[in-house]
């Protein structure tokens, strides 16, 4: 499903159906929506489940993700020894989830107290994501349907710096 409608285009740009119909604006919006994907390295649309993803602690209680726009931990495993082989189980709401792309134990609570320094220390469970795109996505696909009926370089340079700041956002840097 594409992030804007024929209905956005035809609001937003004033294209007439005497220039493109609706089945070409479809197949523009759908191609828009494919690029943004593949040049953010995400969905936009609906919210994510990563399951048992593995990362390295570094003796700290703050973890960065590889998302952002974190929504929840449903599982989250550390392995103390740093065998990969025996994780101690943390209870999620002893985790504290932010959105910017970061999770913070508990200290005093969790059954673990840091992330242990290692590679593949951490295994977490989480979900990610919006419920539907984001304004910034939306105008995204909208200024490459309207750059593929006309080009226009101001439009492309537009394109690209919309695009830095989403993939800014999905590796969890502002």
């Amino acid at each position: 499903m594409a992030y804007i409608t024929i209905e956005d285009i035809r609001d937003l740009t004033n294209v007439q159906a005497s220039e493109f119909s609706d089945s070409a604006l479809q197949k523009m919006a759908d191609k828009a929506t494919a690029m943004v994907d593949l040049r953010t390295a995400r969905t936009w649309d609906g919210v994510q489940t990563v399951t048992d993803e593995l990362y390295d602690g570094a003796d700290d209680d703050i973890l960065w993700m590889r998302q952002c726009d974190l929504q929840s931990v449903t599982a989250l495993s550390i392995d103390q020894v740093g065998d990969n082989q025996t994780y101690t189980t943390v209870t999620p709401s002893y985790v504290n989830v932010y959105r910017e792309g970061y999770l913070v134990l508990n200290r005093q609570k969790a059954e673990v107290n840091l992330f242990k320094s290692g590679t593949k220390t951490v295994k977490v469970t989480y979900t990610y994501g919006y419920d539907t795109p984001t304004e910034d996505v939306k105008q995204l696909c909208l200024l490459m349907v309207r750059n593929f009926m006309h080009s226009d370089a101001t439009r492309a340079k537009e394109i690209e710096q919309i695009i830095q700041r989403l993939k800014r956002k999905t590796s969890g840097i502002s």
